[in-house]
């Protein structure tokens, strides 16, 4: 299979896709072997949902010619990249081998599968190498995202699921995921008394500038301390990258999570940097096209 993928590569340009799939939508992108993005696009996941597998292999039976793909889930996936163990945005995909599923419809393309966040992490690696070789992505979305990359590579840990700090115990009872994801905020909005607040307009009401947001912020940032400091002691990284469709955009808020960090943590990691990037809604899609390039 390899042998006859290699000769249909050298004897016409190459294509590589990337798909970044979300609880709300998917976002697939088109590369040439330089890693030029060729078109890109959303899809609804609603449209997806009940027969996931089906409609993606529908999906690329449409895409004409292509010769590897890689795809970002929002989940834990099996130490050998085949099959989905946990996705909690996407249920139905849990313990189907999906590489297989996916290597029987094409067998002469390249597949590999990876954990969204990662994927993102990879992208930026693309998009910012001033980043350097080793740091932490935190993203924000619907859920809560996160990833490394160390001394260049992505740190996977041994059975392939490092870094999921989505589900690290917070005191109150509740995951990390659950205070600063998308429903964990909207609650905090209402203990407030902000009851009007809906989840597409999480990321205008966050960046307002109001007593009320700012509360809101100092809420998110509190939580962010407790989880990120067990992080940055545990991997000695001195770099953390933000993102994500709800992510904060004031710089305060990201210089005082600093201050409170330096505050809590010894001396050693006072050179930490906070950085928050703008970057294309397709980066993890390109990350997913780097798995395979």
């Amino acid at each position: 299979m390899l042998l006859r993928w290699f000769i249909s590569c050298i004897l016409r340009d190459v294509i590589i896709l990337g798909l970044d799939v979300g609880g709300t939508s998917i976002k697939a992108a088109r590369y040439d072997a330089a890693g030029k993005e060729l078109s890109t696009e959303r899809i609804p996941t609603a449209d997806w949902r009940g027969n996931f597998t089906s409609r993606l292999l529908e999906y690329l039976a449409s895409q004409g010619e292509f010769d590897a793909v890689g795809i970002g889930l929002p989940g834990m996936i099996s130490r050998d990249r085949s099959t989905p163990i946990m996705i909690e945005a996407i249920r139905e995909l849990d313990n189907i081998n999906l590489l297989e599923l996916l290597q029987k419809g094409f067998p002469n393309v390249k597949f590999r599968l990876e954990n969204d966040a990662m994927c993102a992490a990879l992208g930026l690696k693309h998009s910012m190498p001033s980043l350097g070789n080793s740091y932490l992505w935190i993203g924000f979305g619907t859920g809560l995202a996160s990833a490394s990359i160390m001394d260049g590579s992505p740190f996977l840990g041994p059975n392939g699921n490092a870094l999921e700090l989505g589900f690290v115990p917070m005191p109150d009872g509740n995951h990390f995921e659950g205070n600063v994801g998308v429903q964990g905020l909207l609650r905090k909005y209402r203990s407030l008394g902000k009851h009007e607040v809906e989840a597409h307009q999480l990321c205008d009401f966050l960046n307002d500038g109001s007593e009320l947001s700012a509360k809101v912020l100092d809420y998110m940032s509190t939580q962010l301390k407790q989880v990120l400091a067990q992080a940055l002691l545990s991997f000695d990284l001195r770099t953390i990258a933000f993102g994500g469709g709800n992510a904060p955009k004031a710089e305060a808020f990201y210089d005082t999570l600093r201050q409170n960090l330096c505050a809590t943590l010894p001396p050693y990691w006072h050179d930490i940097q906070l950085i928050r990037v703008e970057a294309s809604p397709f980066m993890a899609a390109r990350g997913a096209a780097m798995l395979v390039e």
